[in-house]
Order: structure tokens, then C-alpha cells, then sequence
């Protein structure tokens, strides 16, 4: 709201006036966090100019006030974390549904960025992975931010910040988090006595049901030297060693 003279900050008594100052000119009432009317006072205070003159009579001046009114609004800004690593965009390993006041206004998808007024309703259901990848809970950016809850009023229940596009514009984040399938496979030495393994070292894996184990994420690439293991590496004493089977006897990369 700012303030201003009709009379120029003068008091007025026909030919005379008496020159005066506010204390200010305007000031600010903020109300992002209610969507009712907020009642408020506020005082001025009025200095003379010259307060070493006697005057009499009624003087006067009109104050006009003018408001200016800017609605807040909330971004519900949706994103996601794929092993840890946070993606701003839309992607293929996960999806989920929005709901705004009770109505489905998003259905299986992966990122989300719509703009509601103060108090609005919001749910996320069906939140799933796609295959090979699996939801694993509500993240966040950072430490200092506060976890996004699945279902919540804007400006109520859920952290937003200011943004630099607009200063009535307000950020709900939401981080989902998904993690990437992982399988381990294990080597059964199968009565072997020792493992040779690809960092050079032979291990003895005498009286062992498992020989080695590895843990590769889904879809990650493999190949005959630097992926999967070859049972021809367990000696296994009273065998020929040129009767082997390989796990992984191509030499094209494959996919798990």
C-alpha cells in the first residue's frame, strides 16, 4: 500500500500552508499463508517542517491510499532421484498419478509442474517402477529440505521457497526416489579347491559352497573378459582342464 499528498505533503488554510513529512510512504501486509481477508493497523507519523511558527486555524491536506493487491500462488514441482541422482525432467523408470482436489489430473507420469492458489489438495497415488527399477520412497534435494508428504494442502502442509521469476510465485518440490533392480550371482564352487579370480589372485575355496559373488544393477552391460565370471577359473584336482563350460562364452556385449 503507498501514500501520497493531494496538496503535495502542504497543510492548507487558504493562502497559507504548513509543509509536514510521513514517517513513510508506504508499507506491507503479507498474507501468503491464509486464503481469508487479514485485518491490520498502521500509524503514520507527521513532522513540520518549521516548528518555530505559531499557527491557528484549521489546516488541512487529503492522504490517498493505494492498495495494490498480488495473489500468491504455489508451483507443485515434481521430480525424481534415480539411484541417488536427481532428475529434473521427464524419464522411463518410474511413473506415478496426480490428484488436485479430489480429481485425477495426472495419470502414469514421470515428472509433473503445474501452478494452484493457496490451499489446494493434492495427492500422488500409484507411485511404481518400470521394469527393472523399483519406487523406494519420498526423497529431497538437499538436507536443509523438508520432505514432500504424498498427500497435503499447498502453503499448509508441505515446505515451498521463492523463486527469482516472480516474487508471488512459491515452489512445493517433491523428490521420488527410485532405485535401478540389482542381481547377484553367486559361483557355487561345486567341490572345487581354488577360484581364480579376475584380479589375479587364486583363492582357495576349498570346503565352500560359493565361490564368488557379483551384483550387477539391471540393464548394465556385460562381456566375456570383463563381465560375467567362467567356471573354467575353479580347479577342481581329478578334472581335465579342457573340459570347461564358460558363463559367458559371447563376445558381444549383452544386457541383464
Amino acid at each position: 500500500m503507498s501514500v501520497s499528498s493531494k496538496n503535495n505533503y502542504k497543510l492548507k488554510n487558504k493562502s497559507q500552508e504548513i509543509s509536514y513529512s510521513l514517517d513513510k510512504e508506504s508499507f506491507h501486509i503479507d498474507n501468503k499463508q491464509s486464503a481469508s481477508s487479514k485485518s491490520f493497523d498502521e500509524n503514520f507519523n507527521i513532522a513540520l517542517a518549521n516548528t518555530n511558527t505559531n499557527y491557528s486555524g484549521n489546516y488541512e491536506d487529503n492522504l490517498i491510499f493505494d492498495i495494490t493487491g498480488n495473489k500468491y500462488v504455489y508451483k507443485l514441482d515434481v521430480n525424481s532421484l534415480l539411484d541417488g541422482k536427481v532428475e529434473f525432467a521427464g524419464h522411463d523408470y518410474g511413473s506415478f498419478d496426480v490428484y488436485i482436489n479430489g480429481q485425477k489430473v495426472a495419470d502414469d507420469v514421470s515428472n509433473f509442474d503445474k501452478v494452484y492458489p493457496y490451499g489446494t489438495e493434492y495427492e500422488f497415488k500409484d507411485l511404481k517402477g518400470t521394469v527393472g527399477h523399483h519406487y523406494s520412497g519420498v526423497g529431497t534435494y538437499g538436507p536443509h529440505w523438508k520432505e514432500t508428504p504424498l498427500k497435503g494442502k499447498l502453503g499448509i502442509d508441505a515446505m515451498y521457497y521463492k523463486t527469482d521469476d516472480s516474487p508471488y510465485l512459491l515452489v512445493t518440490p517433491c523428490y521420488f526416489k527410485f532405485d535401478t533392480n540389482k542381481l547377484t550371482i553367486n559361483y557355487h564352487a561345486d567341490g572345487a579347491q581354488t577360484w581364480y579370480h579376475f584380479d589375479g589372485v587364486t583363492h582357495d575355496v576349498s570346503g565352500k559352497d560359493i565361490a564368488a559373488s557379483e551384483t550387477h544393477l539391471f540393464g548394465s552391460y556385460y562381456d566375456k573378459k570383463s563381465g560375467l565370471g567362467d567356471v573354467s577359473r575353479l580347479t577342481k584336482r581329478g578334472i581335465p582342464q579342457n573340459l570347461t563350460h564358460g558363463l559367458s562364452g559371447k563376445t558381444e556385449l549383452k544386457k541383464l
